[in-house]
């Protein structure tokens, strides 16, 4: 089965080079991001952030209809900002446009470039031009799907390959694949380093379903989930620094979110679940994956744990998948603004 869905995979990546991808300028809101985080940690600067970028200039956030959690997704939003934004539209009855957004008191300039380029106004028709796609297209106007693929190769042959130590190819390759239906979202990732033998080393996948009676989302397969400020669980985003020294380092928890990006350790393999419940949200999650590792043969006891992702030689594919690690808990989380 699941080599049918890796032809099944591979066969849409042939497709996707015979399309045009759609970019639009929106993308000129990373040097605003790279502005922001310049004086960020090496942690915050993670590439895997523009896909979260992305995620949100694919789905931009009503005004109009955000609730603080909502707007609370928004790189560098905080709980005063979204506040802010919540009491102004519930005092003027709604929000016209986005200019407004200057007249909210206290309201950063700089916040509000970020709130422009991840908000929108509803008047009848979606900002559209804030939506950030690659090589996409619709089998009607209720199914979307988007793939997304990288090849990158070195100019300089690596040592590894020269001493004939690598099993693969000096080809990086990512294939992303994602498929959105109303209230469903299906994700599949596969990712190959540069000396890595399959094309599909790590392989990633997730189903999302939102606003199932009682369940505000459930996520099956691969996902993240952040609570409280990461002192126990956390993606591996993060938005707590920037280039504003004074204002408060607090990180802004996105609940459960499907895991689409490329690191091979920090994501959780199972299942989540949230219920909204007003002021009140509850989840659950369990997780149960394996990881790399290195195992002493005589004590059967973990020597060390591999993150690198890297299965290039016969070493590293010694320690891959060896050790099983089982993760369950949930949150109860009180919402201090709610729409």
């Amino acid at each position: 089965m699941m080599n049918l869905l890796l032809k099944a995979f591979y066969f849409l990546i042939f497709i996707h080079f015979s399309l045009i991808a759609q970019i639009s300028d929106s993308s000129s809101v990373y040097p605003l991001i790279e502005s922001y985080l310049e004086d960020a940690t090496a942690e915050d600067l993670n590439p895997q952030i523009y896909d979260l970028v992305e995620q949100l200039l694919e789905n931009p956030v009503d005004l109009n209809k955000a609730s603080a959690e909502e707007l609370l997704k928004i790189p560098f939003i905080d709980i005063t900002t979204a506040s802010k934004i919540i009491e102004y539209r519930e005092n003027s009855g709604r929000i016209f446009s986005l200019q407004e957004l200057y007249m909210i008191p206290d309201l950063p300039d700089e916040k509000v470039k970020i709130l422009h380029a991840f908000t929108y106004v509803d008047n009848g028709e979606k900002k559209a031009d804030t939506r950030v796609k690659e090589a996409s297209f619709e089998n009607d106007s209720r199914v979307e799907f988007s793939l997304r693929s990288r090849l990158i190769k070195d100019l300089h042959e690596r040592r590894g390959f020269a001493e004939n130590k690598f099993i693969g190819n000096d080809l990086k390759t990512y294939n992303r694949l994602q498929a959105n239906y109303k209230y469903f979202r299906m994700g599949i990732l596969a990712e190959k380093d540069a000396g890595e033998l399959s094309y599909s080393d790590f392989l990633s996948y997730s189903l999302e379903m939102t606003d199932i009676g009682f369940v505000d989302r459930l996520v099956v397969g691969d996902y993240l989930f952040e609570s409280g400020q990461g002192l126990a669980v956390w993606g591996p985003y993060s938005f707590s620094k920037g280039a504003d020294a004074t204002g408060p380092v607090i990180r802004q928890k996105r609940s459960i979110v499907s895991y689409t990006s490329s690191d091979e350790n920090r994501f959780f393999r199972g299942a989540a679940a949230r219920i909204s419940l007003g002021y009140i949200d509850f989840s659950l999650f369990y997780s149960h994956k394996k990881i790399d590792a290195s195992i002493d043969t005589l004590s059967d006891m973990i020597t060390s744990h591999r993150n690198t992702g890297f299965h290039r030689t016969q070493s590293e594919i010694s320690g891959r998948s060896s050790v099983s690690e089982e993760v369950y808990g949930s949150a109860l989380n009180l919402n201090p603004v709610h729409n």
